[in-house]
């Protein structure tokens, strides 16, 4: 953007500034960032701010601190759409107003220098009324508040609990009134609740939330305020979610070796009366002896839930493609219920000891391993589309180029490990650094959350050009990331790597720390989203070897497309870590 900030809003000319004094913080972090440079907010506090610096706030948690004359503001907001989070924070004593953005604007009155926040992906723009001394999180053992249920799940019309645990981590007595809100249609009983909490204590209030009538279903911001005589001392925001009486949420267990895959339905009753029925759930991951659809009974108590597993036997799915699953309740009253998801049943299986990054793979035990195999392509540069779906239709594919790449990967509670088998008949590397990525390369994209088709991703993807250079030096280069080093040439800070040329193409073997993927935890259930093309640029007849331009180039994709993948769902495919 260097230059091209009038270009882009003449009342944001300090754009291309932020993105050059911001440097390694801001580069790889640039379309959350930008969301919050784009509105409005950002142009009326900080035009004429001098960047003080990102915040140290730790993993999950992105931000920058202004210094104006007399005054600082700050924009703070998490990269991914992960659950917000609630952070006590230090200013020194120096008040603020926190307005979010969608106009929301609070005036805060720090207790003891501190005051309590919840950020979330959408980010809250900070002005501090004088220059302050220090604007960071406080390190708490224990959360500083709850709320129980979040999300607090209503139908239309219906109320529920909401229990508010605080523990007073603000180093002196707090006394004030506690106060629940949604907006004006919402009723909250009681309206506010007294607060005589001594330095150090805890304890417990309820509130009851009911939903309008004609509430539309969807979500809905939960604001929690505690004022003292001072002012307000905690913002604090959960989720309200309005929903039909009864739902049926879908999620599947992946397949293994030791387990067969399965299809997961957890049927929610919100009344407060108990029901009963049939569910049944269909879908293409049958055999020919297995019946049409898979049915039970269920019977869920009021307010309840049931959790159903569909067990799929002598059944192996498809790496290279996702499942559309169909689920029916048939209540005892007469009433159906529906959902539809589609399931992706890939397993990222854990090691036993760790995997040595050498290119031979002989200690990958791959027979006990699904794997996919990259099934679509685009030829000439782009130009030329071939949209082989879900299958590998070989005699097609050999008229255009003999390519082939299949893929394995496991992990442990330190890295993620990834192996490539790759038929390349003209394999080479080439370019410098990201320049890597226009010669015979992998073009790596990893989302650390589950995708989900039609609905946008909460932050930006983690994206990786990996091959071997023109000096023949290994590149793994972090184009685009939130954690770990930016590096253009060689390795990321990290990484292993090996790649071994052979008769038929190629090996690329590497492991990254999956610190580095944050906010992915190295745990059973936790889940990511892949996206991946292997560039294969063949010489031309004159001998020469000219990337994407060539006629000779062809991508060979995984759930890839030549758009920006940001904001493509359903060009990713799910995994899950399973023991």
């Amino acid at each position: 953007l260097e230059g091209q900030g009038e270009k882009i809003s003449a009342g944001l000319p300090i754009i291309p500034q932020l993105v050059l004094n911001t440097q390694g913080y801001c580069r790889g972090n640039f379309f959350p960032f930008l969301q919050a440079v784009i509105h409005y907010h950002v142009a009326q506090n900080f035009a004429i701010e001098k960047l003080r610096g990102p915040l140290q706030w730790g993993p999950g948690i992105e931000g920058a601190l202004f210094d104006g004359e007399g005054y600082s503001t700050a924009a703070v907001w998490r990269p991914t759409n992960e659950k917000p989070q609630q952070v006590l924070v230090d200013t020194g004593g120096v008040p603020f107003t926190v307005t979010d953005m969608y106009g929301r604007v609070q005036r805060m009155q720090p207790q003891n220098g501190r005051a309590m926040i919840t950020i979330g992906p959408d980010p809250l723009i900070f002005r501090f009324e004088r220059r302050v001394p220090r604007f960071q999180a406080v390190a708490n053992q224990e959360p500083v508040l709850s709320l129980t249920p979040d999300p607090l799940i209503l139908p239309p019309g219906m109320g529920g609990q909401v229990q508010v645990q605080l523990r007073n981590h603000f180093g002196q007595a707090l006394d004030g009134k506690l106060r629940l809100a949604v907006d004006a249609e919402w009723k909250i009983e009681p309206a506010e609740r007294a607060v005589k909490l001594v330095g150090g204590g805890v304890r417990e209030w309820t509130f009851r939330v009911t939903a309008p009538a004609q509430v539309a279903h969807g979500k809905y911001p939960l604001f929690l305020e505690l004022e003292t005589s001072a002012g307000a001392c905690v913002r604090a925001q959960g989720t309200i979610q309005v929903s039909a009486p009864v739902e049926i949420q879908l999620s599947e267990r992946p397949f293994t070796a030791d387990k067969p895959a399965a299809v997961v339905a957890r049927v929610l009753n919100h009344t407060e009366q108990p029901l009963g029925g049939r569910l049944a759930v269909q879908g293409d991951f049958g055999t020919a002896e297995r019946p049409p659809e898979l049915a039970e009974a269920v019977e869920v108590a009021a307010a309840g839930e049931q959790v159903v597993e569909f067990a799929l036997p002598e059944w192996t799915p498809n790496f290279n493609r996702d499942y559309v699953t169909r689920a029916l309740l048939k209540l005892d009253e007469g009433q159906e219920v529906a959902a539809q998801r589609p399931l992706s049943f890939r397993a990222v299986v854990k090691r036993k000891a760790p995997i040595t990054i050498d290119g031979k793979l002989d200690d990958w035990d791959l027979e006990q391993l699904s794997y996919g195999e990259f099934f679509r392509i685009t030829e000439r540069g782009g130009a030329s589309w071939g949209g082989y779906d879900y299958t590998y239709d070989a005699d097609t594919w050999a008229k255009v180029k003999p390519t082939f790449v299949r893929f394995y990967t496991q992990w442990d509670e330190e890295y993620l490990y990834w192996a490539f088998i790759i038929q390349d008949d003209q394999f080479k590397g080439g370019g410098k650094g990201v320049g890597v990525s226009a010669y015979d390369s992998i073009h790596f994209t990893l989302y650390p959350a589950r995708t989900e088709p039609n609905v946008p991703l909460g932050g930006i993807a983690y994206k990786e050009h990996i091959g071997i250079d023109q000096d023949g030096q290994l590149t793994f280069d972090r184009w685009q990331g939130y954690m770990g080093d930016w590096r253009g040439d060689g390795l990321a800070h990290g990484v292993k790597l090996a790649i071994v040329p052979n008769e038929e193409g190629a090996i690329f073997e590497f492991s990254v720390p999956i610190r580095d993927y944050a906010p992915l935890e190295p745990k059973p259930g936790s889940q990511f989203a892949l996206s991946m093309l292997y560039m294969d640029s063949d010489e031309g007849p004159d001998g020469k070897r000219t990337g994407w331009s060539s006629d000779q180039a062809m991508g060979l994709f995984w759930y890839y497309a030549l758009t920006n993948v940001d904001m493509n769902p359903s060009r990713f495919g799910n995994f899950t870590l399973t023991e």
